[in-house]
């Protein structure tokens, strides 16, 4: 009776002792796991404030970029492209534009044969399907005061495309008719760029009432008629 009692609690000690072995090996799991998730949910803390960190410095870094090929402070562009090469043909502003395209729109002229011989990328076009060529020509009608525009040169010989239309399907040389600019239209036609688009340049000037580039247009496609004869 005796050995049985003593039996009975010395398996019931055993049971209690395997209860409390099971039960340190439980808590110790959970104690780690729940470490592992801090450490885990703090990282990925992190790893978010920095990407937000990030992002508001690249956008006061893209900013400055921008404002200074806008106010054509050379130096300072050249010296940041050249400590990133790669940012030439990544937009940087929120038309998507990146600082090669925004040389072009504003005819920075030594930035944009720099930003060529840096890899400049003369076939991208922005988001509205517009070429470099195109935002260089806009610009020279636009600004009907200034005679020369060393942007569309360096675009050409660096090869853009002079026939690449807009958004809207109008060509370089369509917009310089429609807008009567008759030394941009007489220099693209001496370029060869395409007669053959709808409408016809020469009826674009002529609707608009440019009859000095309707003429001009008129005059070269007789020149040409003539010397095929």
């Amino acid at each position: 009776m005796e050995r049985n009692f003593f039996g009975k609690l010395l398996e019931w000690m055993d049971f209690k002792n395997n209860i409390m072995h099971i039960t340190w090996i439980v808590c110790c799991f959970l104690f780690f796991l729940h470490l592992i998730l801090y450490v885990i949910n703090s990282f990925i803390k992190k790893r978010c404030e920095t990407q937000v960190i990030d992002v508001h410095e690249n956008n006061e870094f893209n900013h400055r970029l921008a404002e200074a090929i806008e106010k054509n402070r050379v130096t300072e562009v050249c010296w940041v492209l050249n400590s990133r090469p790669e940012l030439i043909n990544e937009p940087i502003d929120c038309k998507g534009y990146t600082p090669f395209m925004l040389a072009c729109a504003r005819n920075r002229a030594q930035l944009v044969k720099w930003m060529l011989s840096k890899g400049a990328d003369v076939h991208k076009k922005t988001p509205n399907n517009d070429s470099v060529f195109y935002l260089a020509v806009f610009y020279f009608i636009d600004n009907r005061s200034e005679v020369d525009c060393p942007c569309i040169r360096e675009l050409y010989y660096a090869g853009a495309d002079i026939n690449a239309p807009n958004c809207n399907g109008y060509t370089p040389l369509q917009l310089a008719a429609m807008f009567g600019h008759t030394p941009l239209v007489k220099w693209l036609l001496n370029k060869n760029a395409n007669l053959t688009g709808t409408p016809h340049p020469y009826a674009i000037a002529d609707s608009q009432g440019h009859r000095d580039t309707a003429s001009a247009i008129a005059d070269w496609v007789q020149e040409r008629q003539a010397i095929a004869m």
